[in-house]
C-alpha cells in the first residue's frame, strides 16, 4: 500500500506532466502575423475596441486591442503567431471601466456617471463572433486585415 508521501509526490508528478506544453502552446500548423486598421464609418474606432479572430476549423482564438489610431496585432497565447487557417471575426466595444479600479467604477455607477457602451457603438453584426460573415484567411506569413465597417 503507498504511503501518504509517496501518493502525494505521485499526484503532484502527474499534475506537473498534465500541465505541460502539450495544451499550453499554439495548435499545430504554420504560423504568421496578423495586424491592421478598424474603422467605423470611415473613423478610426476608439482606443481599447477589442477584434477577436476565431479559426473555423477548431475554435482557436487570437485577439487585439486597438490603440488610438484602430491600429490592432493580434496575439494568440500570448505570441505574436497566429496559427494560419479561416477565422471569423468580430469587433467589441471598449470596455467602459477599463483601468478604473472597482472602487472608481463603482463610484462613477453611482453617480450615474460611468462612460457608456453606446459612444463608440459597434453594430450588432460586428460584435457576434459566432455568427459573423467577416472571414479573413490568415496565410503563413505577415498578414494585414483592415476592416471598414459601417452603421448602416
Amino acid at each position: 500500500m503507498l504511503s501518504l508521501r509517496t501518493l502525494s509526490a505521485l499526484i503532484l508528478t502527474l499534475v506537473i506532466v498534465g500541465c505541460g506544453s502539450g495544451g499550453a502552446g499554439l495548435p499545430e500548423g504554420e504560423t504568421g502575423t496578423v495586424s491592421g486598421i478598424v474603422k467605423l464609418d470611415g473613423k478610426p474606432v476608439a482606443q481599447g475596441t477589442g477584434i477577436t479572430f476565431m479559426r473555423d476549423s477548431d475554435g482557436a482564438i487570437a485577439s487585439g486591442v486597438c490603440d488610438s489610431g484602430g491600429g490592432y496585432v493580434l496575439k494568440m497565447k500570448g505570441g505574436l503567431s497566429i496559427v494560419a487557417g479561416t477565422y471569423r471575426v468580430a469587433v467589441t466595444a471598449p470596455n467602459p471601466t477599463a483601468g478604473m479600479s472597482p472602487e472608481q467604477a463603482m463610484e462613477l455607477a453611482a453617480a450615474n456617471k460611468l462612460p457608456k457602451e453606446s459612444d463608440n457603438a459597434i453594430p450588432e453584426r460586428y460584435r457576434n463572433l459566432t455568427e459573423s460573415t467577416i472571414i479573413f484567411e490568415v496565410k503563413p506569413t505577415s498578414n494585414s486585415f483592415d476592416l471598414e465597417m459601417v452603421s448602416q
